[in-house]
């Protein structure tokens, strides 16, 4: 499995640069940011959604709970704290794990051994029961999960995916906020009708309806410009224009 991306969030600079040192030697881990303040890391969330947190539980006008429910996804997380009495709260927030503030790097590992095997366990499952899920009926609809619940997508109504990492972002007509599901690109792909959505680059997957213009290296979902990877120009030409152009 790939490396588990993660990021820290505590409002103790010495803490965050603690954590990032050794989640960065950690062989499983792939460390992407550090953060003391609770907006900056948010904004960063929202392009780059991550699976695992390590985050203080409280912090300047907002607790770690505060802001893990403001997230548009539920990641998973290590709570770090130097309050003691906060152990009941962080196990309410369904975390993998507390760490006492201060800790030793054994103490580190072995709560970052126990995330690493639960990420990859319910990673694994999660994917296996979203396909199981994706039901379509007439090439018309389709079956995600989202923050533990299963949201309904018609077809006609994405206008693309973008990949990122393990999670997708799907995109659809109407609706400012994209669904996040903790699926890969791959697995969409190869489940969704052929017929309808197009990959057209390494990250992303197009409904071909919407498709507005086509160009060298882009297409046009009406005002989004979609990259256009060289590997999938002439796919692109055979499946979409070829037997659609009228010639002179």
């Amino acid at each position: 499995m790939e490396k588990i991306k993660c990021i820290v969030l505590d409002d103790d600079l010495a803490f965050c640069e603690r954590i990032s040192l050794h989640a960065s030697k950690h062989p499983q881990l792939e460390f992407v940011g550090k953060f003391t303040t609770p907006g900056k890391a948010k904004k960063f969330l929202v392009e780059n959604p991550v699976p695992l947190l390590f985050i203080d539980m409280e912090m300047p006008g907002i607790t770690g709970i505060e802001f893990l429910s403001s997230l548009s996804y539920k990641p998973y997380a290590i709570v770090i704290t130097g309050h003691p009495d906060f152990a009941v709260k962080a196990f309410e927030l369904a975390a993998l794990d507390y760490i006492l503030k201060p800790f030793n790097e054994e103490r580190f590992y072995s709560a970052v051994g126990r995330a690493v095997q639960t990420i990859e366990t319910k990673a694994k499952a999660a994917a296996s029961e979203v396909l199981g899920k994706m039901i379509t009926d007439a090439e018309d609809y389709f079956f995600v999960r989202s923050e533990q619940n299963y949201i309904k997508l018609r077809h006609k109504d994405v206008l693309y995916i973008e990949a990122l990492e393990d999670f997708v972002r799907i995109y659809l007509r109407d609706k400012e906020k994209p669904v996040i599901t903790l699926v890969n690109l791959k697995q969409l792909e190869n489940t969704l009708s052929p017929a309808v959505f197009l990959r057209v680059h390494k990250s992303y997957l197009v409904n071909v309806n919407h498709i507005t213009s086509i160009g060298g290296d882009s297409l046009m979902l009406g005002n989004k410009t979609i990259p256009v990877g060289p590997s999938y120009k002439n796919t692109i030409t055979e499946k979409i224009i070829s037997n659609k152009i009228i010639k002179r």
